[in-house]
């Protein structure tokens, strides 16, 4: 019998959902436009679900995977990786920070973005 484990590669303690939106944010240097407090979004949250159950809206696919996302980043979800640290107590130290790891994937979609631009005839240098 071996052991299985799911990584999912943030690193240190267990975080809410929300930090990978901070990360995220972080990252790309951008701010909200607006902050509300958690009542009125929890409260647009659940109006905007029900619209989506109960009126013609629920039709579009959009609208159902926006409600999904909004229903699954309103949750408080965490991720840890305790375990997986106690078993291999040298991995923690390869790891990259979330903010470095949404810097690193932009980075990559920007050289895809301008080899295929090159590729088309239509790069700007």
């Amino acid at each position: 019998v071996r052991r299985l484990y799911y990584y999912t590669r943030p690193r240190g303690p267990a975080v809410p959902y929300g930090e990978h939106l901070v990360a995220y944010r972080a990252a790309h240097a951008t701010s909200p436009a607006v902050w509300l407090p958690y009542l009125a979004v929890a409260m647009l949250v659940a109006l905007w679900h029900a619209a989506v159950r109960h009126t013609p809206l629920g039709r579009l696919a959009g609208a159902r995977s926006v409600d999904y996302l909004l229903q699954v980043s309103s949750r408080d979800h965490t991720f840890d990786n305790g375990r997986i640290h106690r078993d291999f107590p040298s991995l923690a130290a390869s790891e990259e920070s979330l903010v470095r790891a949404f810097r690193r994937i932009e980075a990559r979609a920007l050289q895809r973005r301008r080899a295929g631009r090159r590729r088309r005839g239509t790069a700007l240098w």
